[in-house]
């Protein structure tokens, strides 16, 4: 009787019914759009980027975590209809039954400058080391090299695993490089000096795997210490260089309103 009472209060009726609604939305949200790979395009300029790199394609791939092959299959046809110039791998590829399989599969993008990449938290660097080279692919450990012209590449060591060493990852570079820095978790771009770095790319959390319409993701503090900084897409790291997180493309549970996606990074020459 309480019950049927409270049932009929207008408020708290209207209240209950927003709510189921707003649940409904997610869980369809869930079921469908969240679990299709979003082709994410955006551009990066920068006085640094010289007129030979300008239009210059790079697509960033992360957190594989146990995509289906066939959905890696799939995925790598449309990145060759949008063509790139060079992959770059932000790691995390647990899940995977096969990891050298999934590596052959990535191989077949087809990119006329390699593939390089870093290791995830979830990752074994030796045998992720040795898988990628099997594949023809550079794994960069506090390392760093000019992939082309003016382009500088380089990686760390995950902040959880190991030890990143910005320092060392760019003692190869000068000061003319357009610097593109690897870090998996980008709350490294906060516990080290990114300085002389241009574009930092990183995934490691999802975009939050499950949030509230996008705008919120409670389990953000599990992942980073920075709260809902590193999220999803542009941020800035502690010095105020650039940072692009990808909500990556596989998950550990269902994805909630944080679609997983693949990144293109196309470089502009921004004459001064």
């Amino acid at each position: 009787m309480k019950m049927m009472k409270l049932w009929k209060n207008p408020v708290l009726k209207g209240s209950l019914l927003l709510c189921l609604l707003i649940a409904l939305i997610h869980l369809i949200s869930a079921l469908t759009v969240d679990k299709i790979i979003a082709h994410t395009e955006v551009q990066f300029a920068s006085p640094k980027i010289t007129d030979a790199l300008d239009g210059y394609r790079i697509v960033f791939l992360t957190d594989i975590h146990g995509t289906p092959e066939q959905d890696l299959r799939e995925m790598v046809k449309e990145i060759n209809t949008r063509g790139v110039d060079l992959v770059l791998l932000g790691g995390d590829f647990s899940g995977q039954k096969d990891l050298w399989n999934c590596l052959a599969i990535l191989a077949g993008i087809q990119a006329v400058d390699g593939f390089y990449g870093v290791e995830g938290n979830h990752d074994n660097a030796d045998r992720l080391r040795t898988a990628m080279q099997d594949n023809g692919m550079v794994l960069l450990e506090n390392e760093g090299l000019r992939v082309k012209d003016s382009l500088y590449v380089a990686g760390l060591e995950d902040l959880w695993n190991r030890s990143p060493n910005v320092q060392a990852a760019l003692a190869g570079a000068v000061d003319t490089d357009f610097i593109l820095m690897l870090a998996h978790n980008p709350d490294t771009t906060m516990a080290h000096d990114f300085t002389r770095v241009d574009l930092t790319l990183s995934g490691h959390v999802h975009g939050g795997e499950v949030t509230f319409f996008g705008l919120w993701a409670p389990a953000m503090p599990m992942v980073s210490e920075y709260g809902q900084r590193f999220t999803s897409g542009w941020c800035q790291s502690a010095v105020g260089t650039d940072v692009y997180v990808s909500r990556g493309i596989g998950a550990h549970a269902l994805r909630v309103f944080a679609r997983p996606q693949v990144v293109y990074v196309t470089l502009q020459a921004e004459h001064e």
